[in-house]
């Protein structure tokens, strides 16, 4: 197979698999709600939300650096991955003991404190949670091995297991035994079933070797920034349920997160993106083919942009009749629905964006950038937060989203532009306005179901695509060029 068709198949493959896993949120949204409850919903959000603001802490993004380094070795050289891959992964099992450890013992805090429950269901559910940070901070690691030796067949398989068959288990422990102590300790059951499968096949690819102290300090010496980074990237992206889970209550936190699930999806689709970047382009960029690298980088996020707009307004016209005909009477009311999906929406679609900004910034390694610029958006988002949510609710948090994520943007693109001047934005902010009309007209005269939505947002893409080849945002070279025709 040639590096090109290699590439495209690739790329197929992560995206078809990811959009999949993400549609597991529409699959199985239904059937959690009726079977735990909102509140109950809210709860095992927020469990999670502990598990994703400690994460950092245990992985030392020692896997980015296993990415960065290692994939340039060839498939024979195993004792060098051998090496490199233990001296990740033996350090990662004691420091995710410790925060699990820390989980297990703050536990009646944290039902107090976003619950406002301690009963000995809920308590018991929290102190299993704990167990997942270990079996998720060494399959993030074991999964690094997979991306850094281009196995992206392999590792969207596993993934898709992985995110599936889990919340078979949470909704067995709320049908069964009534009980979120036993739905997340199925939930935890079912991961760990996948994690040590996936343990004992790298096992023996690649033998067990002692820590080598040297590689382990070039990966920290890489990594360390990315781990200040990664928690304040999960301060702005979780943040926002602990103020809904105190101010408003799980319940509320359900609905949000509903709606969050739903636009999140427009980050996953820069996911195909970035992982091509990640394993394809250290090598490129050490080389001396650094032109080459931020072409494909720029090319990249102009489709991405247009993309994810697009998708955006279609979840805007559609989400309303979805949730309806999904959940019928157990569908939140959310006050101010569409404001709530468009601002978050475009938080998200600068978040996307951002991240594939990060990639120059990783190349140049210049990773204490991003602890500025997150930094600098972290306090934002905080101020907004705690000032908006109990002002406009929901709204509110959609709205520190969207200009948290978007100040980052911005600071990216003035610091680490790979354009000329800002005719690009210009293009994009254009383009964009350009869906407006048809956003206003719509809401004017709301589709009555689902299939009337879909024939807004079938306008509305020809409207974007129209805008988008007159402002010369792309063009049909470029385009096919991307489809690769």
């Amino acid at each position: 197979m040639s590096s090109r068709k290699k590439i495209l198949s690739d790329s197929i493959v992560l995206t078809a698999g990811n959009y999949i896993v993400k549609l597991r949120g529409l699959l199985f949204m239904p059937i959690i709600i009726k079977a735990m409850g909102l509140a109950s919903y809210g709860i095992f959000i927020q469990l999670t939300t502990n598990l994703s603001m400690i994460h950092p802490f245990c992985t030392l993004a020692l896997g980015e650096g296993f990415r960065r380094y290692s994939s340039k070795y060839e498939k024979d050289q195993i004792e060098e991955l051998s090496e490199d891959y233990w001296s990740v992964i033996i350090p990662s099992i004691f420091t995710s003991f410790i925060g699990a450890m820390l989980i297990f013992l703050l536990a009646p805090f944290i039902c107090e404190t976003l619950f406002q429950e301690v009963s000995s269901d809920v308590l018991l559910a929290c102190r299993i949670s704990s167990l997942m940070v270990i079996e998720r901070v060494l399959w993030e690691q074991m999964n690094n091995y997979l991306m850094a030796r281009k196995q992206f067949k392999q590792n969207t398989y596993l993934t898709l297991a992985y995110k599936f068959v889990p919340y078979l288990g949470l909704v067995a422990g709320f049908i069964f035994w009534h009980s979120m102590a036993w739905g997340i300790g199925l939930f935890l059951l079912f991961e760990s079933i996948f994690v040590l499968a996936l343990f004992f096949k790298l096992l023996k690819e690649l033998p067990i070797q002692s820590i080598n102290w040297d590689t382990l300090k070039k990966f920290f010496s890489y990594s360390w920034t990315l781990t200040i980074n990664q928690f304040e990237g999960g301060i702005l992206a979780k943040v926002d349920r602990y103020f809904i889970s105190i101010l408003m209550g799980p319940a509320a936190l359900g609905g949000y997160n509903i709606v969050y699930s739903v636009v999140s999806f427009l980050d996953d689709l820069s996911i195909p993106f970035r992982r091509y970047y990640s394993s394809y382009l250290p090598k490129m960029w050490d080389n001396g083919k650094e032109q080459k690298a931020l072409y494909q980088i720029r090319t990249g996020l102009r489709y991405y942009f247009i993309i994810s707009w697009i998708m955006l307004i279609a979840i805007v016209l559609v989400l309303p009749q979805l949730l309806e005909l999904l959940l019928s009477d157990r569908a939140p009311h959310i006050e101010n629905f569409n404001w709530l999906v468009l601002v978050t929406g475009c938080g998200i679609v600068a978040e996307g964006a951002r991240r594939l900004y990060g990639q120059i910034i990783s190349l140049r390694n210049l990773n204490h950038y991003r602890i500025m610029f997150n930094l600098i958006a972290v306090v934002v988002n905080l101020i907004l937060n705690y000032f908006l949510i109990p002002i406009w609710g929901l709204v509110g948090a959609g709205f520190a989203t969207f200009v948290s994520y978007w100040i980052i943007l911005v600071l990216n693109a003035r610091m680490f532009s790979i354009e000329a001047g800002s005719k690009f934005y210009i293009q994009i902010f254009l383009a964009a306005s350009a869906g407006i009309p048809a956003l206003l007209v719509t809401q004017s005269y709301p589709a009555p179901n689902i299939y009337y939505a879909v024939g807004y947002s079938i306008l509305f893409v020809m409207l974007f695509l129209l805008a988008a080849f007159s402002l010369r945002l792309t063009t049909m070279k470029e385009l096919k060029q991307f489809l690769g025709r």
